[in-house]
């Protein structure tokens, strides 16, 4: 298990950073692009572990 101070250097972003563009089927079977939902507003992003 990685401490808090070695996941912080392994993590490849750090708070404030742009993350790079990529799309996601969201719980509605929806393709999402990151890109085209920051260009109306920003945005949270939240990965959620399991399936559903």
């Amino acid at each position: 298990m990685l401490t808090e101070d070695e996941f912080a250097k392994s993590a490849g972003l750090k708070v404030g950073d742009m993350a790079p563009d990529f799309s996601l089927v969201n719980t509605d079977g929806e393709i999402k692009v990151l890109s085209q939902l920051y260009k109306s507003s920003p945005l949270i992003v939240n990965f959620f572990r399991g399936s559903y």
